[in-house]
């Protein structure tokens, strides 16, 4: 199992038993960190590559965002967020896909979520808190 990077392209290619797969960054909903390797969850399955989490969070750039030491998730996947009442918090995504975001990834997630012009909350007076306080809120975003 190997990865590599079309440079043409900028499509992640996954080699696995002889066959090599081509991901565009924008077919990835989230990425999951196991040990040195990565994997990528599309919407019609996974691949596993060898690359730490870091690397892999640097080459698919401002279009995901990690949300805990061992998840980063496509922003324009988010469809909500999710309060608890034990204060943690959920991004769920598209496809019904719940990932917890840690407590020291948070305040990350908000300002990319605010950068991208994806926050309902903004009004007139400006931005507002992206992630509510309140218990058992969930912040809907289009799709």
């Amino acid at each position: 199992m190997a990865t590599a990077i079309d440079a043409m392209t900028g499509r992640i290619v996954v080699r696995n038993e002889g066959r090599a797969a081509f991901v565009r960054p924008d077919e990835i909903n989230w990425v999951e960190a196991e040990r040195n390797y990565a994997r990528l969850y599309l919407d019609h399955g996974s691949h596993t590559i060898r690359e730490t989490m870091k690397d892999i969070e640097a080459r698919l750039g401002d279009q995901f965002v990690r949300i805990h030491r061992c998840h980063a998730v496509n922003v324009t996947r988010i469809r909500e967020l999710r309060a608890s009442r034990g204060g943690d918090y959920e991004v769920v995504l598209h496809d019904g896909t719940g990932l917890k975001v840690g407590a020291c990834f948070r305040a990350r997630l908000e300002q990319r979520l605010q950068r991208s012009g994806s926050n309902p909350s903004e009004n007139q007076d400006g931005p507002q808190d992206l992630i509510a306080p309140e218990p058992a809120t969930a912040l809907v975003f289009g799709n």
